[in-house]
């Protein structure tokens, strides 16, 4: 319809110079078909797997608050029992418990437990499931298997265990969870949270500056745990002058620098750096190694990026106790200078309340509490990821220019406007970029986001209009002026280009990097252009909409590459060949059927209303019901006052008659004493009760009348409404 609706303003001219319509026509459908591109939700598609459709699943739930702090477990859980789904048998023909592994007995007590049923309004409410109606069959799905996970967990009285005791989860689950017939052991549960340790970190531009507590409180043992604990988060890191940068600064009674940001710039020297830390011990003032941190990591000329230059920054505090000064103001002001602190309590003697004042907002994400070092390493792929995603706060109508390497990532976020609208604009000027965009996950990525764009060389600039102010299908409330109810837009640039066969590091090659920028804009600012002398400048520009997705979820909108353009191009012209095929082949037929019999009934264009006929027809007709065969009416007229004698005409008869160039139609019942004039009768049958509709089969044709048998079958009629009260139109009846 909405194609239709667009060519026939466009197309709807005459053939002389069709050639330059035609390309308006391909215009018009590229633009229909760009609309038409969806955001995507593949936590809802049957089958899928892999870490980011694991991480979107896991995001979803958490961001649901329907179930507790998991403490990393479902995470967990997911690679345990199906390496995220890639593992050949999470699909097997016969089992449907999905990436996380539910058998359908522990499924069963997600509708029958009490605990779990007091959850499902809530995830009615958040995810639109009725979880009732759900079968074992829909776990193919990742969201459902999750869902399915959570709600088993919740009949469980035991706690699952801290995210920093990794042994007592793997007995946890030994216990209450082992789906492999028992087969699987502790120390497999172990070793795949270890391979999970690994991950890679895909951004390749940080600037992190370590805190490191070295108070006469933590021994020299301690000490070399966090050493060890600081190397291992960093190997995962793509060191360099224009990657990811590290700073250290160890304190007691006062703060020490040990290495500014750019002091080391590969990954061998810096790990020599943190392995000559000497243990200093001391009393314990975090707050004074705070404010060191601002002013000699961060501060000017000091070794870290400007602010300009929209690089994370990033702070990892580790402390054992209570600290002997003020926190909160010192982590204020960090925070103040575009920092994020993450916080790590270590040990019985660290206060949370004192650990809340250092880190950010929320908790679950940046502060962390192990009991002693021994199980630090427990949560460095928290840690580690944590840092990797990263945001760069991107404020309206400000610009960001960056660099990524093959394979890498830049995390973005932005306060959305009042407004709740805003245009995205990505800018590539070398290689090829993809943004991903939701309001909905912190870290979009190709396996869920509601919005997505895509820049290269040959098509620069891609742009999308965002409308925030629909959600879940009905208009959003406004918002307050509380952080709380701050929506915000979350971001993720990917440069997708993978890293030469045979390169490790991934800034060796420079075909391979990708330069871009991003402007966000309150309003729609697109930018439409036809310029065709410099292909390079060509826009593609999108507009997003509603579609009929999971709740929230938006029609995702992307810049069109030379070669999608084409193929759009291509698939418009085939429509509209076939549109022209169709209406030839049509009006040929037509042509055929009234030359075939010139007594034919014509069809609409030769119906008209009694209004059109002189008021002597409507007196010799003697009914207002009569249809006038537009050249035939004077026949029609006096045939149909002849008739009345014989009884064809009248309301005694059923009130509609006409006699249409010896063909007579007529509507109620006909009696068999009727005695038309030939023997081309046409009734209505059945349709005394409503004369003004007829359906296929209240349509007859009388095949003895009088003894004279009726034409063929060819010459049957129905008699159709075509939208006023008094006009018909007269169709072949098949």
């Amino acid at each position: 319809m909405l194609i239709g609706f667009l060519i026939k303003p466009v197309c709807g001219v005459p053939i002389k110079g069709a050639s330059t319509k035609l390309q308006y026509c391909v215009l018009a459908i590229i633009l229909v078909s760009s609309v038409s591109s969806q955001g995507v939700d593949k936590t809802r598609e049957s089958e899928t797997s892999g870490s980011d459709v694991v991480k979107a699943t896991v995001a979803q739930i958490q961001n649901s608050r329907i179930f507790p702090n998991d403490n990393g477990f479902l995470r967990r859980l997911a690679f345990v029992e199906s390496q995220d789904g890639t593992d050949l048998n999470t699909y097997r023909s016969d089992y449907h418990g999905g990436i996380w592994q539910v058998d359908e007995y522990d499924f069963n007590l997600t509708k029958r437990s009490s605990t779990a049923e007091r959850l499902h309004p809530l995830i009615n409410l958040r995810f639109k499931i009725n979880w009732m109606n759900v079968q074992w069959e829909e776990l193919r799905k990742p969201l459902y298997s999750a869902l399915a996970v959570s709600l088993y967990l919740s009949t469980i009285a035991v706690p699952i265990p801290h995210i920093s005791d990794i042994n007592g989860q793997a007995a946890y689950w030994k216990e209450h969870y082992d789906t492999d017939d028992g087969s699987g052991t502790i120390e497999d549960f172990v070793e795949a949270v270890e391979d999970l340790k690994s991950e890679e970190c895909k951004t390749s531009r940080l600037d992190i500056a370590f805190v490191v507590d070295g108070s006469g409180s933590i021994k020299p043992d301690h000490f070399r745990i966090a050493q060890d604990f600081i190397s291992s988060i960093v190997r995962n890191f793509d060191i360099g002058h224009d990657g990811i940068r590290v700073g250290l600064i160890q304190y007691e009674d006062d703060p020490t620098v040990q290495f500014l940001l750019n002091q080391y710039t590969d990954t061998a020297s810096l790990l020599a750096a943190i392995g000559r830390m000497v243990y200093s011990g001391g009393g314990t003032h975090t707050g004074d190694a705070l404010t060191a941190m601002v002013t000699e990591l961060f501060g000017s000329g000091k070794g870290a990026r400007n602010e300009d230059d929209n690089v994370p920054r990033i702070a990892i505090v580790l402390s054992d106790g209570k600290s002997n000064d003020a926190v909160q103001e010192p982590a204020e002001a960090a925070r103040a200078a575009d920092i994020t602190v993450f916080a790590i309590g270590i040990g019985g003697d660290v206060e949370h309340e004192e650990l809340q004042d250092i880190a950010n907002d929320p908790d679950e994400r940046y502060l962390f509490e192990v009991q002693d070092f021994d199980v630090i390493d427990n949560i460095r792929s928290e840690i580690s990821q944590g840092t990797c995603e990263e945001t760069t706060e991107q404020g309206i109508a400000e610009k960001v220019n960056s660099t990524l390497n093959s394979a890498s990532q830049l995390y973005l976020e932005t306060d959305v406007p009042l407004s709740g609208k805003m245009t995205f604009s990505l800018t590539a000027t070398r290689g090829e970029v993809t943004a991903y965009l939701s309001t909905q996950m912190r870290s979009p990525n190709e396996a869920f986001h509601q919005w997505s764009v895509v820049a290269t060389e040959k098509n620069p600039m891609a742009q999308v209009f965002i409308d925030t102010t629909m959600q879940d299908g009905e208009t959003r409330k406004k918002r307050q002026a509380a952080d709380d109810d701050q929506l915000v837009l979350y971001g993720t640039v990917v440069n997708e280009e993978p890293t030469p066969a045979g390169t490790t590091d991934t800034t060796a090659a420079s075909g391979t990097e990708a330069v871009f920028s991003v402007l966000i804009e309150e309003g729609d600012t697109r930018i439409i252009t036809t310029t065709t002398e410099k292909p390079t400048e060509k826009l593609a520009t999108t507009t997003a909409s509603t579609s009929d997705l999971p709740p929230g979820m938006k029609i995702s909108e992307s810049g069109l590459s030379a070669g999608v353009v084409a193929g759009i191009a291509i698939a418009g012209c085939i429509v509209i060949f076939l549109v022209i095929a169709f209406v030839v082949v049509f009006l040929i037929k037509r042509r055929r059927s009234e030359k075939a019999d010139p007594n034919l009934i014509n069809r609409d264009r030769n119906v008209s209303t009694v209004s059109t006929m002189s008021a002597e027809m409507r007196r010799q007709s003697e009914t207002t019901n009569v249809y006038d065969n537009g050249p035939n009416g004077a026949t029609m007229a006096s045939d149909a006052g002849a008739s009345t004698s014989g009884g064809a005409v009248g309301t005694a008869n059923g009130g509609m008659v006409g006699d249409l160039t010896n063909h007579l139609i007529k509507t109620g019942r006909m009696e068999k004493d009727a005695n038309p004039r030939n023997e081309n009768v046409y009734t209505f049958g059945k349709s005394t009760s409503r004369p003004n509709r007829s359906d296929n089969d209240d349509i007859y044709v009388v095949s003895e009348f009088n003894g004279k048998k009726t034409v063929a079958q060819d010459d049957v009629y129905e008699v159709t409404p075509i939208g006023q009260d008094d006009v018909y139109e007269v169709t072949e009846f098949p």
